[in-house]
């Protein structure tokens, strides 16, 4: 199961370099600040780098915490691009000045993701939970575009900050900058539950991203909302990062690696859908090409559906979008009603066979 017949590639691999970040934002999913026990070695990353090149990856993201933070970030952009590999950075912004980004142009980093949560200031700051990271975010993507690097803006959308979509969209109008919307989910310590978007109000969410998407073409605002944005609408149109949802590629084409070597389908999701740790006997070449691991997606069978996603037309394929959302809002990875197809229903639209 090995050789170049296995059916699955990690063309998106995702790198947790570490825990330690110098934000503490309030959506963070793995509560990020301090390191955690037993972080990898630069040499154990770089062992990471090769086999998932070996297993025909194509993107590799350095993120965090916060991945500058990590002293050998350059090295391993610089090894991941020595391995045929597009190495792409997220981060906050604190530490990327014009000298940081002329070394990620020379380290042969492919894009740069910037978070960036609010128009305003003070709604930023108060969610990244420091003051100035908004004009430091900001400053940041200047830089970039400064040194010649590609340059996005990532907003995670909640409670908190819903209302600061308008706001972003004219900032953004005609920068050349693209923009990618995501939505909180509670699985950090510090993220109040009670701030997470209803379905009601993720789908007013969606439908300003594909009302954006109508009245600006892509050259004046790249815009798109992330993996979790909802699937199968019968009303709304251009919202999502792809024109079709077909499922969660978690374990299928994507696969994630936290600080301390746990291997995760997806650095998003909960503890539970673990599949190992980089430093088991193998590696990450073992784990990925093992037929029993991964099973939420690669064993999936329509029949585990539950809930309002159970008898759904879309069931085969869609698999109940993704495990994060669907687990964080009811306990199951097979019963989401961050639905699209499935709120529309609910309001009285289309039946299942449409």
């Amino acid at each position: 199961m090995t050789g170049p017949q296995f059916r699955y590639r990690p063309l998106l691999t995702l790198l947790e370099l570490t825990r330690r970040c110098n934000l503490r934002c309030l959506h963070c999913g793995s509560t990020s600040g301090r390191a955690v026990a037993g972080e990898l070695s630069t040499t154990e990353w770089e062992t990471v780098v090769d086999d998932v090149a070996a297993l025909d990856a194509r993107e590799l993201v350095l993120l965090g915490g916060e991945p500058l933070l990590h002293r050998d970030w350059e090295r391993l952009a610089r090894h991941a691009r020595a391995c045929g590999l597009a190495p792409l950075l997220i981060t906050n912004g604190m530490l990327l000045d014009a000298d940081v980004a002329r070394r990620c142009a020379a380290a042969g980093v492919d894009r740069v993701g910037v978070s960036i949560d609010a128009a305003d200031p003070e709604v930023h700051d108060r969610i990244r939970g420091v003051a100035g990271s908004h004009a430091r975010a900001w400053a940041a993507v200047g830089h970039l575009r400064g040194a010649g690097l590609t340059c996005s803006v990532i907003t995670t959308v909640s409670r908190l900050n819903r209302d600061q979509l308008p706001g972003l969209r004219d900032r953004l109008l005609g920068r050349g900058l693209g923009w990618q919307i995501q939505t909180a989910t509670p699985n950090g310590a510090r993220f109040p539950r009670e701030q997470v978007l209803s379905p009601a109000e993720f789908y007013e969410v969606v439908r300003f991203v594909s009302e954006c998407r109508a009245r600006h073409s892509l050259d004046q605002l790249p815009v798109a909302g992330a993996h979790d944005f909802g699937y199968h609408s019968t009303t709304l149109q251009n919202y999502a990062e792809r024109p079709e949802w077909h499922g969660c590629e978690g374990g299928l084409a994507t696969v994630g690696v936290r600080a301390d070597g746990t291997v995760m389908p997806c650095l998003s999701m909960a503890d539970r859908f673990a599949e190992g740790n980089v430093r088991d006997p193998g590696g990450i070449r073992t784990i990925w090409t093992d037929p029993n691991r991964f099973a939420r997606n690669r064993r999936f069978r329509p029949e585990q559906l539950e809930g309002g996603c159970r008898g759904c037309a879309h069931g085969a394929t869609c698999r109940a979008g993704c495990p994060d959302v669907a687990w964080n809002a009811t306990g199951s990875a097979f019963d989401n009603p961050y639905c699209l197809y499935r709120i529309e229903r609910q309001r009285g639209g289309p039946g299942p066979g449409a």
